[in-house]
């Protein structure tokens, strides 16, 4: 997606990358939703930094702009987390902790499609 990505390459993975973005969250309902244990499921996800929906705006339409994606050049560093560092004591004892924040789930192949 990046400037390695011919148009067509790029229309092609960040429509992936659309549509992962609607399914995951189809997916965790359906899941959270289902009254049957047996039938529960759990998928691998991975979290990516939301601040590329702000930067690429078109992803989060509901109708996928192919004339955007095609122009977009893709900036991976914009995948990284945000995270948020807390440090605790609990009787006498230190923890520090980092917790991800403003951050999207997605299906984990879609890095797959993402990274290559």
């Amino acid at each position: 997606m990046g400037s390695e990505c011919t148009p067509d390459e790029r229309e092609f993975r960040y429509g992936t990358f659309h549509q992962a973005i609607y399914d995951i969250d189809k997916d965790i309902k359906n899941e959270l939703n289902n009254p049957n244990i047996k039938n529960k499921r759990y998928s691998p996800f991975a979290l990516v930094n939301q601040g590329i929906c702000n930067k690429y705006k078109f992803l989060l339409k509901d109708k996928f702009d192919k004339k955007e994606a095609r122009k977009a050049v893709f900036n991976y560093n914009d995948l990284i987390q945000k995270k948020v560092h807390k440090k605790y004591n609990i009787n006498n004892q230190k923890f520090d902790y980092s917790f991800p924040s403003n951050f999207l789930f997605i299906n984990k192949d879609i890095l797959e499609v993402i990274a290559a």
